[in-house]
């Protein structure tokens, strides 16, 4: 990971980095990030699979592994979870079991790896802001989600629905156009990459070509940390990521910084 930026770095949540590092541990402590990223799409795959197939022998492994690699990027607290998950794999536990375990740890990875790939991007959009609170009224933020799955929508709509925020939900990139085109432009889209006929990245493509529209924050909604998928999704300036199955008070954190509203503090 080239380039990286410190101070950002040390405020991303789930790393904790010393105070200071000389250029050697610096150099390898990037290198560690590198194969951290590009290793997780396959790695938690694989962790997902033999869960499947219950060799739980060659997931306690797997887990194991992964806590050293988190290790090594200061990440303690998820390698401990991994730790923890590796030794309670050991014991006479069922599928069902593990897999509420496993499903919150890829999310925690999924979640951590996002971050650490966006944080090039952080910081860059704050003159934006401003801008974005002129749509909707003056007392209800309005937040437009674009999901094909319904029990998405569902979900983002019992977490997000308020008198401080008016959702709205569509089934399609092409219902969101139509939505765009006959109702107030929203505050915020949340929106998932992968969708048939008008993909995610396709939607927003077309969005940043509106004038009007263009300026409208979107955070876009994803189930794995490629990092070539980021890198693209990345370009279209998006706000940032919410992991599936998202953690609710994580999505109000994010929902309110990219409205440029106050976070409080866990």
């Amino acid at each position: 990971m080239e380039n990286i930026e410190w101070v950002k770095m040390k405020s991303i949540k789930g790393l904790f980095l010393p105070e200071a590092m000389d250029n050697r541990q610096e150099a390898e402590f990037s290198v560690e990030l590198d194969r951290f990223i590009e290793n997780l799409p396959s790695s938690t795959y694989d962790m997902i699979k033999l869960l499947i197939v219950r060799d739980f022998n060659l997931l306690q492994t797997k887990l194991d592994d992964m806590a050293a690699i988190l290790s090594r990027i200061y990440a303690t607290e998820t390698a401990l979870k991994c730790a923890n998950l590796a030794r309670f794999v050991k014991g006479d536990v069922s599928k069902t079991e593990v897999d509420i375990h496993l499903e919150k740890l890829v999310s925690e990875l999924n979640t951590l790896s996002i971050d650490i790939q966006t944080t090039e991007y952080k910081g860059n959009t704050s003159g934006k802001k401003a801008e974005h609170t002129k749509h909707g009224a003056q007392n209800q933020k309005i937040i437009l989600a674009v999901d094909d799955n319904s029990v998405i929508l569902n979900q983002l709509k019992k977490v997000i629905d308020s008198d401080k925020y008016k959702f709205s939900g569509v089934i399609s990139g092409k219902a969101a156009l139509k939505y765009l085109e006959t109702q107030t432009p929203p505050d915020l889209i949340i929106l998932d990459i992968e969708m048939p006929e008008i993909s995610g990245l396709e939607f927003v493509g077309l969005l940043k070509k509106s004038p009007e529209l263009k300026s409208i924050p979107v955070i876009f909604v994803t189930s794995h940390a490629n990092p070539q998928f980021i890198d693209q999704a990345m370009a279209f300036e998006a706000e940032g990521y919410i992991v599936k199955p998202f953690i609710p008070d994580a999505l109000i954190k994010r929902v309110k910084s990219v409205l440029g509203e106050e976070v409080s503090g866990d």
